[in-house]
């Protein structure tokens, strides 16, 4: 029975006064009803955690925490720990507090995933910038299932996933099995790039996915995004604790490369000399080169002409 299905929402809060209703709202609207969104207020400064407040105090299914400021990682963390304390949960999927869903989203991800015993199921996406209204794209990741090998080369855009112009590297059009992600965790330390290390790291997990071809996530696009800005919470106007811990895997300019580490747990995964394996690889040797040649032009200014 579908409906006896339960699903954690895991949406991380801050700064988000202007669009965290019309997010809430839209998690409102679920046909899937058998829900509860934890709404983790990260140290907002503005009206963000007494929105939440509301709606928590209209439904029950909301549940808000409130902590000091610690970046999206931290938060997500945060959630992951009531949920797996929790322990009734099924499925989880993740939200961003300025994106919305369809009121289908969780209704068609939860049965594409249980119909074909998937460890998680995905839709697409509708890019939009903040103030335009979201336009129907053209080219739509078609329904497939995926393997093990297809999982990973779907994620990482490769062997004829890379026509499907996704947003590939992203965990909010998903749901997880919450048996497959079991006691896995953001990498608090890492700037960017720590939701493609989580997904590397749950890989393994992942023996079958289920891609759904209706569009059901809207992303929105706002000025200074990541495109532009570095920010531990993966959209733009938010702040990093002072003492968080700026590792390797970030550029200078703050901007995602796959991070090396990141690569190899890829490359772990792939069957050894498979065709996927050497991919992977072909992105090793690209960020590396991107490093290489960010280190040489600095220290080489005058090459730039060149």
């Amino acid at each position: 029975e579908m409906s006896s299905i339960r699903i954690a929402i895991v949406i991380p809060v801050y700064q988000v006064e202007r669009y965290i209703q019309e997010c809430l709202d839209s998690v409102l609207k679920q046909t899937h009803e058998n829900f509860i969104a934890f709404l983790v207020d990260d140290g907002s400064t503005d009206r963000s955690g007494s929105i939440c407040d509301d709606y928590a105090l209209r439904d029950s299914r909301f549940r808000v925490i409130h902590k000091p400021n610690g970046g999206v990682s931290s938060a997500r963390n945060t959630a992951l720990d009531k949920i797996e304390e929790d322990g009734t949960f099924d499925f989880i999927a993740f939200i961003d507090s300025d994106d919305f869903v369809s009121p289908f989203f969780l209704e068609k991800l939860v049965s594409a995933v249980v119909d074909y015993n998937a460890d998680y199921s995905l839709c697409n996406t509708i890019t939009f910038r903040d103030g335009e209204t979201p336009v129907e794209r053209k080219f739509f990741i078609p329904a497939e299932k995926l393997d093990q090998t297809g999982v990973l080369e779907q994620y990482l855009g490769l062997n004829g996933w890379r026509k499907y112009k996704s947003k590939k590297k992203s965990l909010f059009n998903k749901l997880f099995s919450a048996r497959a992600v079991r006691s896995f965790r953001f990498d608090a330390r890492l700037r960017t790039g720590e939701d493609v290390r989580y997904f590397a790291e749950v890989a393994s997990n992942l023996k079958t996915g289920i891609v759904v071809n209706d569009s059901l996530y809207f992303y929105r696009v706002r000025e200074g995004s990541l495109m532009t800005s570095p920010s531990p919470h993966g959209k733009p106007g938010r702040k990093k604790p002072a003492n968080a811990d700026v590792t390797e895997e970030t550029g200078d300019n703050g901007t995602t490369d796959l991070g090396l580490e990141t690569i190899k747990i890829f490359m772990s995964q792939a069957p050894d000399g498979s065709g996927l394996y050497w991919a992977i690889h072909g992105q090793l040797i690209d960020a590396l080169w991107k490093k290489l040649k960010g280190a040489y032009i600095k220290d080489n200014p005058s090459e730039i002409q060149a």
